[in-house]
């Protein structure tokens, strides 16, 4: 009986890497409102740099892309809301191993905050929670500021008392140049008020008088529930 020989194939593939192309300098195209370093100093592609800890110097197709929208942002936390990257151009230097490349910016107009009207906010808290938010006339509009603003108006009306409050920021366009006139929509509902503080014994061994656990407690009957000083 024969033995049967079985046929081993191989797939190789021949890779030609060619030359290591190292990013020679990052540039920007269209920025007007605010310098060249500002800006690629937060970026993923860099140029190459002796120390690599502080740039790689390479290429990376999806860093491409991240810096697209690290771009963006930078623009619209600074009220630009149409900025966009058109493109990235990549050009090889025919002479040496290097790269050079470019964002092409389109700014867009800035959007500064024009008036900001609060409703539904009891009389005597406005001048306290004007205070409070981030958001000030004639400074640059991003909308993400008003997201937070709504957090920081929640924060505010429930260490007033307020535990049932809610709240909705929009804004609108108006003018021009246009301005983003915002408002926050606030309601407040009744507030409440701390009524008896009691202490839940747990298991047999509280040796503790409740007087003298009640007088290390910020709270007291009568005032406004304030969440942090419960917290």
């Amino acid at each position: 009986m024969s033995a049967v020989t079985e046929e081993v194939r191989y797939l190789v593939f021949d890779v030609d890497t060619g030359d290591k192309l190292a990013v020679r300098s990052v540039q920007l195209e269209g920025n007007v409102s605010f310098k060249t370093r500002k800006i690629t100093q937060l970026l993923q592609t860099r140029k190459a740099n002796r120390f690599p800890l502080l740039a790689k110097g390479t290429l990376v197709e999806t860093d491409l892309k991240r810096d697209h929208q690290r771009i963006v942002d930078f623009y619209k936390a600074r009220g630009f809301l149409d900025a966009r990257v058109l493109r990235h151009v990549v050009e090889k230097d025919l002479r040496r191993p290097y790269l050079d490349v470019t964002f092409v910016i389109q700014e867009g107009r800035q959007i500064r905050v024009g008036g900001i009207q609060f409703d539904g906010v009891p009389e005597h808290l406005l001048p306290d929670l004007a205070r409070e938010i981030q958001l000030k006339s004639d400074s640059p509009f991003n909308p993400a500021d008003l997201k937070e603003d709504e957090l920081k108006i929640l924060t505010f009306m429930t260490a007033h008392g307020y535990l049932d409050a809610s709240v909705n920021g929009s804004f609108t366009l108006q003018g021009e140049p246009p301005r983003a006139a915002i408002r926050l929509r606030v309601m407040a509902g009744e507030p409440s008020f701390v009524g008896r503080i009691v202490l839940q014994r747990i298991g047999e061994r509280w040796k503790t008088r409740d007087p003298v656990v009640l007088r290390e407690i910020r709270l007291s009957p009568g005032e406004l529930v304030d969440q942090q000083k419960v917290a």
